[in-house]
């Protein structure tokens, strides 16, 4: 689903037809509808990009923190996961050290 907009803002993305779909400055952004998740995932991974953030896939339900000397996986899944090399049990927390 896409809106039809008119806008003098720079167009970061268009449709396929050559419409607007995403418009706007570094610091700010409307999308013209409502993005798939493959659409979604790009979007965010350019914008965090932009921003300097580090991105990285995950399986699904598993999150990842940093501390100043540990990386904390969650997985908040009732399904084991493997990332990084570490196998995590379904709702179950794990740790390295950087």
């Amino acid at each position: 689903m896409v809106e039809s907009i008119k806008t003098d803002l720079p167009a970061l993305e268009v449709t396929s037809d050559g419409k607007p779909a995403r418009v706007g400055t570094a610091k700010r952004q409307y999308i013209a509808g409502w993005p798939d998740q493959t659409a979604l995932t790009r979007i965010l991974t350019v914008i965090a990009r932009d921003c300097g953030l580090e991105t990285r896939d995950l399986p699904d339900g598993i999150r990842c923190r940093d501390t100043q000397t540990h990386r904390f996986f969650f997985n908040y899944g009732a399904d084991a996961a493997s990332v990084d090399g570490l196998n995590l049990a379904p709702a179950s927390v794990t740790w390295k050290s950087l």
